[in-house]
Protein backbone atom coordinates (compact mmCIF):
# COMPACT_ATOMS: atom_id res chain seq x y z
CA UNK A 1 0.00 0.00 0.00
CA UNK A 2 2.55 2.04 0.83
CA UNK A 3 4.32 1.42 -2.43
CA UNK A 4 1.27 2.42 -4.13
CA UNK A 5 0.90 5.66 -2.57
CA UNK A 6 4.74 6.44 -3.44
CA UNK A 7 4.18 5.16 -6.86
CA UNK A 8 1.00 7.58 -7.05
CA UNK A 9 2.85 10.35 -5.37
CA UNK A 10 5.67 10.79 -8.14
CA UNK A 11 3.64 9.68 -10.94
CA UNK A 12 1.40 13.22 -9.78
CA UNK A 13 4.12 15.30 -9.14
CA UNK A 14 4.84 14.31 -12.63
CA UNK A 15 2.24 15.77 -13.79
CA UNK A 16 2.44 18.61 -11.77
CA UNK A 17 5.49 19.52 -13.35
CA UNK A 18 3.71 19.44 -16.59
CA UNK A 19 1.12 21.59 -15.23
CA UNK A 20 3.50 24.17 -13.93
CA UNK A 21 5.62 24.19 -17.27
CA UNK A 22 2.68 25.14 -19.74
CA UNK A 23 1.54 28.17 -17.19
CA UNK A 24 4.81 29.42 -17.27
CA UNK A 25 5.29 28.78 -21.38
CA UNK A 26 1.79 30.35 -21.33
CA UNK A 27 2.32 33.47 -19.94
CA UNK A 28 6.31 33.71 -20.88
CA UNK A 29 4.71 33.77 -25.03
CA UNK A 30 2.28 35.79 -24.17
CA UNK A 31 4.69 38.41 -22.80
CA UNK A 32 6.88 37.46 -25.62
CA UNK A 33 4.32 38.17 -28.18
CA UNK A 34 2.65 41.01 -27.18
CA UNK A 35 4.88 42.78 -24.97
CA UNK A 36 8.12 42.38 -26.69
CA UNK A 37 7.29 41.99 -30.63
CA UNK A 38 4.15 43.68 -31.43
CA UNK A 39 5.30 46.71 -28.56
CA UNK A 40 8.73 46.25 -30.64
CA UNK A 41 6.71 46.52 -34.00
CA UNK A 42 4.35 49.09 -32.79
CA UNK A 43 7.47 51.44 -31.24
CA UNK A 44 9.57 51.32 -35.12
CA UNK A 45 6.29 52.49 -36.79
CA UNK A 46 5.41 55.27 -34.63
CA UNK A 47 9.24 56.71 -34.66
CA UNK A 48 9.63 56.62 -38.68
CA UNK A 49 9.85 60.20 -39.53
CA UNK A 50 10.43 60.99 -35.92
CA UNK A 51 13.88 63.70 -35.48
CA UNK A 52 16.27 61.64 -33.81
CA UNK A 53 16.37 64.38 -30.87
CA UNK A 54 12.37 63.40 -30.17
CA UNK A 55 13.06 59.60 -30.44
CA UNK A 56 13.69 58.31 -26.53
CA UNK A 57 10.96 60.84 -25.72
CA UNK A 58 8.75 58.92 -27.92
CA UNK A 59 10.00 55.43 -26.17
CA UNK A 60 9.07 57.04 -23.45
CA UNK A 61 5.38 57.49 -23.98
CA UNK A 62 5.22 54.09 -26.00
CA UNK A 63 6.16 52.10 -22.93
CA UNK A 64 3.89 54.08 -20.66
CA UNK A 65 1.38 53.39 -22.99
CA UNK A 66 1.68 49.85 -23.67
CA UNK A 67 2.23 49.05 -19.89
CA UNK A 68 -2.12 49.65 -19.36
CA UNK A 69 -3.88 46.36 -18.46
CA UNK A 70 -6.12 47.81 -21.28
CA UNK A 71 -3.28 47.77 -23.92
CA UNK A 72 -3.15 44.09 -23.90
CA UNK A 73 -7.40 44.01 -24.12
CA UNK A 74 -7.35 45.72 -27.35
CA UNK A 75 -3.89 44.00 -28.73
CA UNK A 76 -5.99 40.40 -27.88
CA UNK A 77 -9.18 41.86 -29.62
CA UNK A 78 -7.73 43.17 -32.50
CA UNK A 79 -6.33 39.19 -33.00
CA UNK A 80 -9.33 38.05 -32.49
CA UNK A 81 -11.02 40.32 -35.26
CA UNK A 82 -7.84 39.32 -36.72
CA UNK A 83 -8.70 35.63 -36.54
CA UNK A 84 -12.44 36.05 -38.34
CA UNK A 85 -11.70 38.65 -40.49
CA UNK A 86 -12.29 36.36 -43.50
CA UNK A 87 -16.00 36.09 -42.15
CA UNK A 88 -16.57 39.33 -40.35
CA UNK A 89 -15.05 41.07 -42.84
CA UNK A 90 -14.86 44.05 -40.78
CA UNK A 91 -13.49 45.56 -37.16
CA UNK A 92 -15.32 45.02 -34.59
CA UNK A 93 -17.20 47.12 -32.44
CA UNK A 94 -15.90 46.11 -29.44
CA UNK A 95 -12.24 46.80 -30.56
CA UNK A 96 -13.45 50.88 -31.68
CA UNK A 97 -15.06 50.60 -27.93
CA UNK A 98 -11.59 50.08 -26.14
CA UNK A 99 -9.74 51.82 -28.32
CA UNK A 100 -12.09 55.71 -27.73
CA UNK A 101 -12.41 54.40 -24.43
CA UNK A 102 -8.73 54.35 -23.79
CA UNK A 103 -8.20 57.38 -25.67
CA UNK A 104 -10.49 58.96 -23.48
CA UNK A 105 -8.41 57.36 -20.53
CA UNK A 106 -5.59 58.34 -21.38
CA UNK A 107 -5.59 61.67 -23.14
CA UNK A 108 -2.38 63.14 -22.12
CA UNK A 109 -0.25 60.31 -23.50
CA UNK A 110 -2.31 60.29 -26.65
CA UNK A 111 -1.73 64.25 -27.37
CA UNK A 112 2.20 63.48 -26.23
CA UNK A 113 2.44 61.08 -28.86
CA UNK A 114 0.80 62.77 -31.44
CA UNK A 115 1.64 66.54 -30.92
CA UNK A 116 -1.63 67.65 -31.21
CA UNK A 117 -3.95 68.88 -28.56
CA UNK A 118 -7.32 66.72 -28.55
CA UNK A 119 -10.62 67.57 -27.77
CA UNK A 120 -12.32 65.09 -25.84
CA UNK A 121 -15.75 65.78 -27.11
CA UNK A 122 -14.28 64.43 -30.69
CA UNK A 123 -12.66 61.76 -29.72
CA UNK A 124 -16.39 59.64 -29.71
CA UNK A 125 -18.04 60.56 -32.28
CA UNK A 126 -19.32 58.40 -35.49
CA UNK A 127 -17.03 59.77 -37.62
CA UNK A 128 -14.07 59.13 -35.51
CA UNK A 129 -15.20 55.64 -34.88
CA UNK A 130 -15.89 55.25 -38.85
CA UNK A 131 -12.27 56.72 -39.76
CA UNK A 132 -10.95 54.24 -37.01
CA UNK A 133 -12.45 50.86 -38.62
CA UNK A 134 -11.50 51.76 -42.09
CA UNK A 135 -8.42 52.64 -41.34
CA UNK A 136 -8.25 48.63 -39.07
CA UNK A 137 -10.09 47.55 -42.26
CA UNK A 138 -7.54 48.28 -44.77
CA UNK A 139 -4.92 47.28 -42.51
CA UNK A 140 -6.37 44.07 -41.94
CA UNK A 141 -7.09 43.85 -45.77
CA UNK A 142 -3.41 44.61 -46.56
CA UNK A 143 -1.59 42.16 -44.55
CA UNK A 144 -4.53 39.45 -45.07
CA UNK A 145 -2.78 35.94 -46.09
CA UNK A 146 -4.83 34.36 -48.80
CA UNK A 147 -4.13 31.14 -50.53
CA UNK A 148 -2.81 27.72 -48.86
CA UNK A 149 -1.30 29.37 -45.95
CA UNK A 150 -4.25 31.53 -44.92
CA UNK A 151 -5.87 28.59 -43.30
CA UNK A 152 -2.79 27.55 -41.42
CA UNK A 153 -1.87 30.95 -40.22
CA UNK A 154 -5.14 31.55 -38.88
CA UNK A 155 -5.06 28.10 -36.77
CA UNK A 156 -1.26 29.07 -35.45
CA UNK A 157 -2.95 32.15 -34.00
CA UNK A 158 -6.43 30.57 -32.79
CA UNK A 159 -4.36 28.16 -30.89
CA UNK A 160 -1.93 31.01 -29.61
CA UNK A 161 -5.35 32.76 -28.83
CA UNK A 162 -6.49 30.18 -27.18
CA UNK A 163 -3.26 29.26 -25.48
CA UNK A 164 -2.71 32.52 -24.07
CA UNK A 165 -6.21 33.32 -22.57
CA UNK A 166 -7.12 34.09 -18.90
CA UNK A 167 -9.34 31.38 -18.93
CA UNK A 168 -6.57 29.14 -19.87
CA UNK A 169 -4.56 30.53 -17.57
CA UNK A 170 -7.55 30.00 -14.71
CA UNK A 171 -7.96 26.33 -16.13
CA UNK A 172 -4.55 25.42 -15.68
CA UNK A 173 -4.02 27.14 -11.75
CA UNK A 174 -7.44 25.17 -10.69
CA UNK A 175 -5.79 22.11 -12.48
CA UNK A 176 -2.46 22.43 -10.51
CA UNK A 177 -4.32 23.29 -6.94
CA UNK A 178 -6.57 19.90 -8.07
CA UNK A 179 -2.49 18.07 -8.33
CA UNK A 180 -1.27 19.73 -5.09
CA UNK A 181 -4.74 18.39 -3.46
CA UNK A 182 -4.41 14.93 -4.49
CA UNK A 183 -0.80 14.88 -4.04
CA UNK A 184 -1.42 15.46 0.04
CA UNK A 185 -4.36 13.15 0.28
CA UNK A 186 -1.98 10.43 -0.73
CA UNK A 187 0.62 11.74 1.59
CA UNK A 188 -1.42 11.14 4.71
CA UNK A 189 -0.10 14.23 6.49
CA UNK A 190 -1.24 18.03 7.22
CA UNK A 191 2.74 18.70 5.88
CA UNK A 192 4.82 15.96 4.12
CA UNK A 193 3.15 17.07 0.67
CA UNK A 194 5.20 20.20 0.66
CA UNK A 195 8.60 18.24 0.04
CA UNK A 196 7.45 16.64 -3.85
CA UNK A 197 5.48 19.57 -4.27
CA UNK A 198 8.76 22.08 -3.01
CA UNK A 199 11.12 19.61 -5.45
CA UNK A 200 8.85 19.99 -8.39
CA UNK A 201 9.24 23.82 -8.13
CA UNK A 202 12.92 23.75 -7.74
CA UNK A 203 13.26 21.51 -10.90
CA UNK A 204 10.72 23.95 -12.66
CA UNK A 205 12.59 26.50 -11.46
CA UNK A 206 15.72 24.92 -13.30
CA UNK A 207 14.21 24.76 -16.51
CA UNK A 208 12.38 28.05 -16.65
CA UNK A 209 16.09 29.58 -16.06
CA UNK A 210 17.46 27.53 -18.79
CA UNK A 211 14.57 29.18 -21.18
CA UNK A 212 15.40 32.55 -19.96
CA UNK A 213 19.04 31.82 -20.77
CA UNK A 214 17.77 30.67 -24.56
CA UNK A 215 16.01 33.42 -24.92
CA UNK A 216 18.80 36.07 -23.87
CA UNK A 217 21.22 34.18 -26.27
CA UNK A 218 18.81 34.99 -29.35
CA UNK A 219 18.06 37.93 -28.02
CA UNK A 220 21.56 39.19 -28.15
CA UNK A 221 22.52 36.96 -31.60
CA UNK A 222 19.27 39.12 -32.97
CA UNK A 223 20.96 42.20 -31.83
CA UNK A 224 24.46 41.98 -33.11
CA UNK A 225 23.43 40.16 -36.95
CA UNK A 226 20.28 43.09 -37.66
CA UNK A 227 19.78 46.63 -36.10
CA UNK A 228 16.40 45.81 -35.22
CA UNK A 229 16.31 46.36 -31.56
CA UNK A 230 13.84 43.37 -30.88
CA UNK A 231 14.54 41.98 -27.14
CA UNK A 232 12.51 38.37 -26.82
CA UNK A 233 14.25 38.11 -22.65
CA UNK A 234 11.08 38.29 -20.95
CA UNK A 235 11.38 39.76 -17.39
CA UNK A 236 7.99 37.52 -17.11
CA UNK A 237 10.24 33.91 -17.20
CA UNK A 238 13.14 35.86 -15.10
CA UNK A 239 10.20 36.23 -12.21
CA UNK A 240 8.45 32.84 -12.62
CA UNK A 241 11.78 31.02 -12.61
CA UNK A 242 12.74 33.07 -9.13
CA UNK A 243 8.82 32.64 -8.12
CA UNK A 244 9.35 28.89 -8.49
CA UNK A 245 12.57 28.74 -6.68
CA UNK A 246 11.51 30.50 -4.18
CA UNK A 247 8.61 28.76 -2.83
CA UNK A 248 10.19 25.35 -3.76
CA UNK A 249 12.95 26.07 -1.07
CA UNK A 250 10.36 27.95 1.32
CA UNK A 251 8.31 24.14 1.26
CA UNK A 252 11.27 21.76 1.30
CA UNK A 253 12.98 23.89 4.53
CA UNK A 254 9.36 23.96 5.84
CA UNK A 255 8.70 20.54 5.24
CA UNK A 256 12.00 19.69 7.16
CA UNK A 257 11.24 21.86 9.86
CA UNK A 258 7.60 20.60 10.83
CA UNK A 259 9.15 16.77 10.27
CA UNK A 260 11.65 17.63 13.01
CA UNK A 261 9.49 19.45 15.45
CA UNK A 262 6.49 16.20 15.33
CA UNK A 263 9.73 14.10 15.75
CA UNK A 264 10.97 15.82 18.48
CA UNK A 265 6.98 15.94 20.19
CA UNK A 266 7.02 11.83 19.81
CA UNK A 267 10.53 11.37 21.47
CA UNK A 268 9.60 13.78 24.23
CA UNK A 269 5.75 11.77 24.24
CA UNK A 270 7.97 8.24 24.31
CA UNK A 271 10.19 10.08 27.51
CA UNK A 272 7.16 10.95 29.49
CA UNK A 273 5.35 7.71 29.14
CA UNK A 274 8.35 5.58 29.97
Amino acid sequence: MKALRILGIVLLSIVLFVGVMFLMASVSIKDIVQNQLIVTAFKEGVKEGVPEENKKEVDEIVDKITSYPETNEIIESVINDYVNYNTNKTVSDKTIDLIIKFCKDHKDEYEKLTGEKIDISEIDTPETRKAIKDGFNEAMETNKIDGEDAEAVTEVIKVYSSFTSNTYWKSLIVFNIVVIALIGLLSWSYYKWLQPVGIVSIIASVFTFIFYGGLSFLTMAIKESTDFKLSIASNTVLYFAIFEIVIGISFVVLCSVLANRERQTLQNTQVTTV
